[in-house]
């Protein structure tokens, strides 16, 4: 999507990527610094700020070396809860999530806040 134009031609489009992007945060520097120039006409912002428009939920990825590459390309706010159920149970991914070295306030944001807000016009409940 991003070397084929998709994000670029969509820009009101907000993607959620699943499980933290998948190997995208451990490749994107290898695409910011081997981009073609066609790529870089495409991303005046470049690659990692078109990257960073975009949301990504942890289903089967809350483990600290994956949230580390992930918070790269993603601030706090993008990151959203996703549990791959029933593959990988919901309490797993808590767990690993509350091992990540997170504050409280970030875990709550990933929880729960982060979605609430993208889900603005519904009535969500903190979780807790």
């Amino acid at each position: 999507m991003l070397l084929r134009g998709a994000l670029t031609r969509f820009r009101n489009i907000r993607f959620i990527f699943a499980h933290a992007g998948g190997t995208l945060p451990m490749i994107a520097g290898r695409i910011a610094q081997y981009a073609s120039p066609a790529l870089i006409e495409q991303l005046p912002g470049g690659v990692f700020a078109e990257l960073r428009r975009h949301r990504y939920d942890i289903g089967g990825t809350a483990n600290a070396p994956a949230m580390a590459a992930l918070r790269e390309i993603a601030p706090i706010g993008h990151i959203l809860f996703g549990s791959d159920a029933p593959f990988v149970p919901i309490e797993g991914t808590m767990e690993e999530l509350s091992r990540t070295g997170l504050v409280e306030n970030e875990v709550d944001a990933i929880r729960w806040r982060n979605a609430s807000c993208l889900l603005h016009g519904f009535k969500i409940e903190s979780g807790r």
